[in-house]
């Protein structure tokens, strides 16, 4: 079960990557395939694998070479990580449902705050509410 949760944990970290990355351009996190910063080509499923592809690709771009940056591993690796911890202290609880996002949210601010010193309130308002709650 703890494979079953890293890797369910490290999907979902790449998915805080994408938002980490198109909310402060004001893309839809939702729509459109993962791109590559540099060049902006379409990246396929099998270079999206978390912390595989990185490893295999060594850390660039299939197609333009560039440098990927780390911040896409290490949030991949704390989404597994983090729900890891949170499996192992409240397996199968319904805290998760509470704990999980608020957790994920707490990466996504993590990541933006490092990178952008910004905080955008569409997530640090719902996770006021959340605390609160």
């Amino acid at each position: 079960m703890a494979v079953l949760v890293l890797l369910v944990g490290l999907a979902l970290g790449s998915f805080l990557n994408v938002v980490i990355t198109r909310l402060p351009l004001g893309e839809r996190v939702w729509a459109g395939r993962s791109r590559c910063p540099h060049c902006r080509d379409p990246i396929p499923w099998w270079d999206n694998l978390p912390l595989i592809s990185f490893l295999l690709l060594q850390g660039r771009c299939r197609f333009c070479r560039h440098p990927i940056s780390w911040r896409y591993p290490g949030v991949e690796l704390a989404g597994g990580l983090l729900a890891l911890a949170l499996w192992a202290r409240f397996p199968g609880s319904s805290l998760l449902l509470v704990y999980a996002p608020f957790t994920a949210a707490l990466v996504i601010l993590t990541g933006l705050d490092l990178e952008h010193r910004w905080l955008p309130d569409v997530i640090t308002l719902p996770g006021l509410a959340l605390g609160l709650v």
